[in-house]
Formats: C-alpha cells, sequence, structure tokens
C-alpha cells in the first residue's frame, strides 16, 4: 500500500524523509487545480480532485501545521469528500512508529485494519487527556503555573535568562521575549504552565554582537545551528534559544521574498551537513541585495530563523518597525525584560489565537505531557 502526502510544505517533506521515497505515491497541495501538476522530490503533485481518483490505492497522510488548526481544516475537507482512511502525520510521530513497521502493516487488510484500531485509540486518548486538562485548568488567562519538576526546569531556565540578558545589556544589546514566552509574559506574567523552553529575540546587529561576546567570556557558549542559536552555559547543562530578525529593504515585496524562501528550502534538501548548512545560509544571508544592514520599515525572521521558512508559517505581510520598536518593559516570572512594542500585533505574526487553548494543549516540547 502506498502513501499520499497531503501537504507539500515542509511537513510534507517531513513526511517524505520518514516514510522514504518508495513507499510515497505522490504528494497533494490545495494550490494545485483541475489537472495540473507539480513536481517535488522526484514525485507527482497533484490536485485534491485528483488525489480522490488515486486513494483507493493509498493511505492519505495529512502533513500540514497543527498549529494553526489547518490539519483539522484538512480532516473535515477528506471527510466532506466521503475518504475516511487517513492519518494525521504529527499524531503518526507521537505514536513513535517506525516507517518500515507501518509499511509491513500497510500490506494487507487484516494489517491495515489492525493499525486504524490502534492508530485511533492513541487518537482517542490523546484527546481524552487534553480535555481532563483542560478541565482542571479552565480559563486560561488563570491557569495555575506548572508544578514539581516542570516548574524547577522553569525557573532554571528564568534565571539562565536574567543571567544573560544582564550581562548583555551592558553592551547595549537588548533581548526580548520572543514565542511562548512572550505569550507567557502577555497572558502569564510568566510561563506557559506547559512550556519547557526559553526563546529570546534579537535584531542581527545584536546577534553578532553576542556571537563575539561569547568568544570572549566561558560562561555563554553559542552554537550556530542552522535554523536558530543556541545559547548555553558553561557547563552545558541548561540553554535557550535565539531567533534572528533582519531589516529588509522599503522596495523589497513580501511575496517575491517568500519565493526566495521556497528556493532556499530546495537548496537546504541537498546539504545533509549541519555546519554546511549554517555556511550556506550564512553565505545567502551575507549576499542577498534585499537584506538591510540599516533599519528599514521591514522586519522578517532572518534566514536562519526557522520561522522564517515557508510551510511553518503562512505569513503574507513583513512585520512592521513599529510592532518591535521601540521595545517596553514588562513582567515575567516577577523580573523585567524587554518585549516588543506592539506585542499581541507580532504574536498574531506568529500565532492564529494565542488567547485560546492550542491544539497540543499540557504537552511538552518533547511530546511528555505535563504534570
Amino acid at each position: 500500500m502506498k502513501i499520499i502526502l497531503f501537504g507539500a510544505g515542509y511537513w510534507g517533506r517531513q513526511a517524505f524523509s520518514y516514510f522514504g521515497k518508495s513507499h510515497v505515491l505522490c504528494f497533494c497541495d490545495n494550490k494545485i487545480q483541475g489537472e495540473a501538476e507539480e513536481e517535488l522530490c522526484g514525485k507527482r503533485v497533484v490536485s485534491f480532485r485528483k488525489m480522490c481518483e488515486l486513494c483507493e490505492e493509498a493511505v492519505i497522510v495529512v502533513c500540514v501545521d497543527s498549529i494553526r488548526n489547518y490539519n483539522l481544516e484538512i480532516f473535515g475537507q477528506l471527510e466532506k469528500a466521503g475518504i475516511e482512511k487517513y492519518i494525521d502525520f504529527m499524531m503518526l510521530m507521537h505514536m513513535r512508529i517506525e516507517a518500515e513497521d507501518l509499511a509491513k502493516q500497510m500490506c494487507d487488510e487484516i494489517g491495515m485494519h489492525q493499525f486504524f484500531v490502534k492508530y485511533y485509540k492513541f487518537v482517542a486518548d490523546r484527546e481524552r487527556r487534553k480535555l481532563e486538562y483542560l478541565k482542571r485548568h479552565a480559563d486560561i488567562t488563570t491557569l495555575r503555573p506548572a508544578v514539581g519538576e516542570l516548574r524547577e526546569q522553569q525557573m532554571k531556565l528564568a534565571d539562565f535568562t536574567a543571567e544573560f540578558c544582564e550581562y548583555v545589556e551592558k553592551f547595549g544589546i537588548r533581548p526580548f521575549l520572543n514565542f511562548g514566552n512572550l505569550i507567557g509574559a502577555v497572558r502569564h506574567k510568566g510561563f506557559i504552565p506547559w512550556d519547557d523552553d526559553m526563546d529570546l529575540g534579537m535584531m542581527r546587529c545584536d546577534y553578532e554582537k553576542v556571537m563575539e561576546l561569547c568568544k570572549e567570556t566561558d560562561r555563554f557558549i553559542l552554537n550556530i545551528k542552522p535554523g536558530r542559536g543556541q545559547l548555553l552555559n558553561g557547563d552545558q547543562s541548561i540553554g535557550l534559544d535565539i531567533w534572528v530578525y533582519d531589516f529588509y529593504k522599503d522596495e523589497y515585496d513580501i511575496n517575491e521574498h517568500r519565493r526566495y524562501l521556497a528556493d532556499l528550502s530546495e537548496k537546504m534538501y541537498t546539504v545533509s551537513d549541519e555546519n554546511e548548512q549554517v555556511k550556506l545560509l550564512r553565505q545567502e544571508r551575507m549576499t542577498h541585495p534585499m537584506i538591510s544592514r540599516t533599519e528599514t520599515a521591514n522586519i522578517y525572521p532572518g534566514v536562519d530563523n526557522n520561522g522564517g521558512y515557508p510551510g511553518l508559517k503562512t505569513v503574507e505581510r513583513w512585520i512592521p518597525f513599529d510592532d518591535i520598536f521601540p521595545l517596553k518593559r514588562a513582567c515575567f516570572e516577577g523580573r523585567e525584560y524587554w518585549i516588543p512594542n506592539h506585542a499581541k500585533e507580532l504574536l498574531g505574526f506568529e500565532f492564529s489565537d494565542f488567547m485560546s487553548f492550542p491544539y497540543d494543549v499540557g504537552v511538552l516540547h518533547n511530546g511528555v505531557w505535563a504534570e
């Protein structure tokens, strides 16, 4: 039994790597219309209508962003078309089934039936636990803080982050809370109860200063990864993520930039070594004529910031300068940190509705349930 990957973006590519080329029949993308086709990773990318003709000979795996509930939209689309034989790729990852084991199960009707029984039991249990979690906490703005080991970890992260921010601010560097920690500052004045990491944003000029400072001290170790910077303490027992933003020239069109990012993503898939990926992204950034070294009205995640890649976000606008600057102070776990000027507007760039319970409420980044 072959696999049809519904989604030709970031998660579609991840699913392709998971299943392997031999098990994939094709991709499906709602952007493709009628009989038109494209190609990705040596496989056809077909329209939904064409996929419906092929689905009898394949299992559909939905590979889209669950944070913005795009998966739920596609589930509805499939069910409306009378298609019930589909799997959520994100759920499959949580089940931790090896691709080859899954392929063997799918070889006959009995094996397929056994898999789907196991799959739906897993989904039902996950949803039940999410509901139970919500019942315990109710109003998202008044959730109780984390407890136990998670709370201890959060406090260690907060202490380390405060130490780092205090150190770099002496050099005129102002990191600001980002992603889940920015939500936490706005919504809880601290960590989201099930959050287990720390994210800071900063502009390119500050990031380059941090790179130099880390060469001069053993208090902080900066690992430069293809999608972010990872800052560790001296004994590497705790760390945080740094997400870099760039200014883009005023005459540069956001759609042109998105096309560029799509091409860059293709390049990245041809380079397997992480150090070579870092070099490639640095070269791209240094030679891109529309990335500005001076302030402009337009800000966007850097090419070395995962948030900038198509497939992870469907953002069709620049971040206005005024959404981030001037930075202002806000309380987070009893300390003052810098946050963007219009924090709620910036959060709208990343999240569809950050004041509502997320799809994976109560789940840590490693897939473990919070206490």
